[in-house]
């Protein structure tokens, strides 16, 4: 990891000397193993891209790191940013799916809303090895029927009807030779039928999703997305596919999905609020479902904000927690922002 941390450092230009990097080393990996949760994820990214974060886990992040350095304060605020990029590159070399998932979210969003992370090599990993475990989800959907492995002889007897028998100590034993059989037999059969499942699910998933480009249309519009305003098509197409999606961490290149969706809506750039205010309250309305307190991302924010407080009125919270309304997107980028953002929600 000392290579990974000088490399960091370097790039952000912060000087490190031996000794500080090998107390910076012995607190991440006490972070990763002992204390980061799933929870911590928002904070990590937040205050990877934004250089703060809520302030309960700032405190406890630098805590970290002031144990073992006492000169380490929270007025090191690039190095802060510094270290929770590395500890999200550590998180990214566990490929675990629910992580990696949040990871991306909100690593696109805020370069969604034009922020820059300090390291782009951590922003670059996020998103390959997100890409990568969608691929290992769907490119191996092989069935593959193993026997179920027969119990021993050795533990198995009989006894007459009427017959009286004494168990004896040998006897005991192969009782709990037999249990532990029939509990790997169990966990045997419950691992092929979750597996089962699993890819009888992403078939299925499949299906729907050629069905949907194959269609190419909006249930809540009764349209073609052909026929819809790009504004329109961007934002239904970004949450019709994530309603169709329901095996995590979704399709392999869902963007690509998205562009074929689309592909007859170009490539004009309309401004952030112009996506915003064409939505229909009912299709915000249905898609929030009363999760509002859970929204933290900007697509959803500010349709949440819009129909809380009306058509231009949800602006000032907007930018007061994202930035600028003013930002140009093609579809694709909205369609893509909101597809994972609903994802976000729904899981």
């Amino acid at each position: 990891m000392n290579e990974i941390i000088a490399k960091s450092y370097r790039t952000a230009g912060i000087p490190i000397d031996s000794e500080i990097m090998q107390k910076r080393e012995k607190c991440i990996v006490k972070y990763v193993d002992e204390i980061f949760d799933e929870e911590h994820i928002a904070e990590l990214v937040k205050l990877f891209f934004e250089k703060k974060c809520d302030q309960k886990f700032l405190d406890s992040f630098i805590g970290i790191f002031a144990e073992e350095d006492n000169l380490f304060a929270d007025d090191q605020v690039n190095e802060l940013q510094v270290l929770a990029g590395i500890v999200l590159n550590q998180i990214c070399d566990y490929e675990d799916v629910d992580e990696l998932f949040k990871m991306e979210v909100y690593a696109n969003s805020y370069v969604f809303i034009g922020r820059t992370p300090i390291l782009e090599d951590v922003y670059h990993n996020i998103h390959q090895t997100y890409e990568k475990i969608t691929a290992e989800n769907r490119d191996n959907i092989i069935f593959e029927y193993r026997d179920i492995p027969q119990m021993s002889k050795d533990v198995s007897f009989e006894v007459d009807e009427g017959q009286v028998y004494e168990i004896s100590g040998e006897d005991t034993n192969k009782f709990i030779s037999m249990i532990d059989k029939i509990n790997e037999l169990c966990m045997f059969i419950n691992k092929n039928y979750g597996d089962l499942m699993n890819k009888n699910k992403i078939l299925y998933e499949n299906t729907e999703l050629l069905w949907w480009l194959q269609t190419g249309f909006s249930n809540d519009k009764q349209k073609a997305y052909s026929e819809l305003l790009d504004k329109q098509a961007a934002i239904l197409a970004g949450k019709d596919l994530a309603e169709i999606v329901q095996y995590k961490p979704g399709p392999y290149l869902a963007k690509n999905l998205l562009y074929r969706a689309l592909a007859e809506h170009g490539r004009n750039k309309y401004l952030f609020k112009e996506y915003i205010d064409i939505c229909d309250d009912n299709i915000i309305e249905t898609l929030i479902n009363g999760k509002g307190d859970k929204i933290n991302t900007p697509v959803l924010f500010a349709l949440y904000k819009k129909l809380e407080n009306g058509e231009g009125n949800w602006i000032k919270a907007f930018e007061k927690n994202f930035g600028s309304s003013e930002l140009e997107y093609v579809c694709t980028e909205i369609a893509y922002q909101m597809y994972l953002e609903c994802l976000l929600l729904k899981w």
